[in-house]
């Protein structure tokens, strides 16, 4: 499975050019010049790059015109069409609208579109998912749903798989890499994490995940311990067999 890292801004040519799949967030490709070059410059080596549609966790969407103006300054591979965390109404709701306003205007740029899965309860994210599976190139699932029911015991239930794409790792990396590696791995396009980089920022490795370590501070460049985010990065790594 692929994997993305995500780091602040100063260090992001340390690690997230590690692997050649990334992740980033719009608001920080419109607002900054140094975020924005990095992924255009990525994109450009033939990194695969997604676009998601939140800067924030849990996860906060931004307008449709916003994320609209952050695809035609990258030109992204896949644009996260935007979603409500734990409502699958809501999120079926938002991502209706942004294809039937800008789809047609992504993909005619080349960009797919990923549809995010919400709920509060397995049968609600199978909806959801069946709500927007035909209209999506690939599929999320965000930690709400590991939170909520977990990400195996639904990708269990499925029948019909689009490309599903990891965001965000919730409690044990190794654990939940395993539940999912158990699974059939075809479907499985790729995760996105900052764990490494977080814990390693605080001189802890991938197996002390607890207590939680802080969100980044994007504009930070604070990097006392780099062996340990590397470590991180590389154990991760393993862990996802990418």
């Amino acid at each position: 499975m692929r994997v993305a890292i995500q780091a602040p801004i100063p260090l992001l040519e340390d690690y997230c050019t590690i692997t050649n799949y990334q992740v980033c967030k719009p608001d920080l490709i419109l607002e900054s010049k140094l975020y924005r070059d990095f992924y255009i410059h990525r994109k450009e080596q033939r990194d695969y790059v997604v676009l998601d549609c939140s800067g924030s966790e849990p996860r906060k969407s931004v307008s449709g015109k916003v994320l609209l103006e952050a695809v035609m300054a990258l030109k992204p591979n896949l644009v996260v069409a935007p979603d409500y965390d734990v409502s699958f109404v809501k999120t079926v709701e938002l991502t209706l609208s942004f294809i039937r306003t800008h789809g047609k205007d992504i993909r005619d740029l080349g960009v797919g579109i990923l549809g995010m899965v919400q709920g509060a309860t397995l049968e609600q994210c199978l909806s959801c998912y069946k709500d927007i599976c035909r209209l999506v190139d690939a599929v999320g699932l965000p930690r709400s749903i590991e939170v909520q029911v977990g990400r195996a015991s639904f990708l269990k239930r499925l029948r019909t798989h689009k490309p599903i794409h990891i965001f965000g790792i919730h409690g044990d990396p190794e654990r939940e890499l395993e539940d999912l590696l158990d699974l059939d791995r075809r479907y499985l396009f790729g995760v996105s994490t900052s764990l490494p980089v977080r814990l390693g920022l605080q001189c802890r490795l991938l197996d002390e995940y607890t207590p939680e370590p802080p969100q980044l501070d994007y504009l930070s460049n604070h990097n006392p311990y780099p062996e340990f985010t590397r470590d991180n990065i590389k154990d991760f790594l393993d862990l996802a067999g990418g």
